[in-house]
C-alpha cells in the first residue's frame, strides 16, 4: 500500500527541476477591489515554467539596463535592441581581499546542507565542500 504525504511534508522538497516535472502552483483569484478571495491550483511543465522566467527577466532588464556602455567588462548593457556585454577588462577593476573571500564564503557555507541532498547539489562533509550524488536524470 503507497504513503499519501502531505504536501508540506519535508521528504516532498527538491532543490532542483529536472526537465520533465509537472510544477503545481496557486495562482491567486482576485475580486473587483484587487483582494485574493482565493487560490486556484494549476500545473505547468518545468521547461514552459522556465521560458516564462527567462522571458519576464528579459522583459525586466531590457527596462533597467543602461543604453550606453559601461566599459566595465562585467555588466550587460541594451545595444540596438541586443543584451551585450560591456567593452573593457574586468581585472582594472581590482581584486577581492583574502578576508573579504573568506567572510563570502563563510557565509555561503552556512545555507548548505550537512548530508548528501542526492540531487546534484553541494554539500557539507565535514566541513568540506562535496558535490553531491544525482539519483534523479532526465537522460
Amino acid at each position: 500500500m503507497k504513503t499519501i504525504k502531505s504536501i508540506s511534508d519535508p521528504a516532498l522538497r527538491v532543490k532542483n527541476v529536472m526537465c520533465d516535472d509537472l510544477l503545481i502552483l496557486m495562482r491567486p483569484n482576485k475580486n473587483e477591489l484587487g483582494q485574493v478571495t482565493f487560490y486556484e491550483s494549476r500545473t505547468i511543465h518545468a521547461k514552459d515554467f522556465c521560458i516564462s522566467i527567462m522571458a519576464q527577466t528579459l522583459q525586466a532588464l531590457g527596462q533597467i539596463l543602461p543604453r550606453t556602455d559601461p566599459a566595465d567588462g562585467l555588466s550587460l548593457w541594451i545595444k540596438d535592441g541586443c543584451l551585450t556585454f560591456a567593452s573593457g577588462d574586468p581585472s582594472s577593476l581590482g581584486s577581492l581581499s583574502p578576508t573579504a573571500m573568506q567572510k563570502s564564503l563563510a557565509e555561503a557555507f552556512k545555507i548548505l546542507p550537512t548530508s548528501d541532498p542526492g540531487d546534484g547539489s553541494p554539500w557539507l562533509n565535514g566541513g568540506v565542500l562535496m558535490q553531491g550524488s544525482n539519483n534523479n536524470s532526465c537522460n
